[in-house]
């Protein structure tokens, strides 16, 4: 329901990077800024691991603060995609009770 019925006209796939991930700050900024400006200019939905950690970390931190500076926060879409088993009990449970 976040997504709407609108289909995206570019999907990002943004993986890799989770373990052993290290980039200058600089670097980290100017991509995450490009890949947010692609994403709102595009339509596009941004596919990630969805664990906090590496790249995905870094790209969920960065939607969140462009959630908080822009006008329209909700108009970058990111889906996280993990395997079960790396989710911890909690989640577990939290997202058994939302389905």
């Amino acid at each position: 329901e976040d997504c709407g019925t609108q289909k995206p006209a570019l999907i990002l796939s943004v993986y890799g990077g989770a373990k052993y991930f290290t980039m200058a700050e600089r670097l980290e900024k100017e991509f995450i800024r490009g890949v947010i400006d692609a994403a709102t200019m595009a339509n596009a939905w941004i596919l990630t691991t969805g664990i906090d950690n590496g790249i995905s970390k870094l790209v969920g931190e960065g939607i969140s603060h462009y959630s908080l500076l822009r006008e329209y926060p909700n108009k970058v879409k990111c889906i996280g995609m993990t395997m079960w088993g790396t989710i911890n009990e909690n989640t577990r449970l939290r997202l058994k009770h939302t389905s």
